[in-house]
């Protein structure tokens, strides 16, 4: 998809923010949405019209709809760059996964196996088999750590 063809962007994870303004930069048709556990006075000046930033917990469903009630639509990128724990890579792309518009990338950042185990990479290896609930839209898994991107197509659009 072309970059300004994104709509609408979610940052697992923003720190200080600065990655919020440069996706606004890079996607300059797309509402950009950050959340994160502890967000500063500072961070929280950085809204506008386009980004928002939402205190709270990426496993929290509740947080994660102040994010998709103000985006108003699904995803076209989620990237996660919260907690860098498999646990809880794992659960914010099983509750996100739901949030992603049919042709999206979900991109997960810093996975280091040899740091945390093979878990993280495990689950992302079953969704290429088996799909999450039985549902297949990855297109293609690109797993070279620190970075996992998965590139979503519904699957009657895929080249067979």
């Amino acid at each position: 998809m072309p970059r300004d063809q994104v709509r609408a962007v979610l940052e697992v994870g923003v720190q200080n923010g600065g990655s919020l303004l440069a996706l606004a930069e890079i996607f300059p048709n797309a509402k950009i949405c950050g959340i994160d556990k502890e967000c500063s006075p500072e961070t929280m000046m950085l809204e506008t019209d386009r980004i928002k930033i939402v205190e709270g917990d990426a496993t929290d469903v509740e947080s994660l709809l102040v994010c998709g009630n103000w985006l108003k639509m699904k995803c076209d990128v989620i990237i996660d760059d919260g907690s860098h724990m498999p646990h809880e890579q794992i659960e914010t792309a099983r509750i996100l996964y739901h949030g992603l518009a049919d042709r999206s990338w979900y991109i997960i950042e810093d996975i280091y196996p040899s740091m945390f185990g093979p878990g993280l990479i495990e689950w992302i290896g079953s969704l290429t088999y088996a799909g999450y609930n039985g549902i297949n839209r990855y297109s293609s898994i690109m797993i070279h750590p620190p970075l996992c991107v998965m590139s979503m197509v519904p699957e009657d659009e895929r080249a067979k």
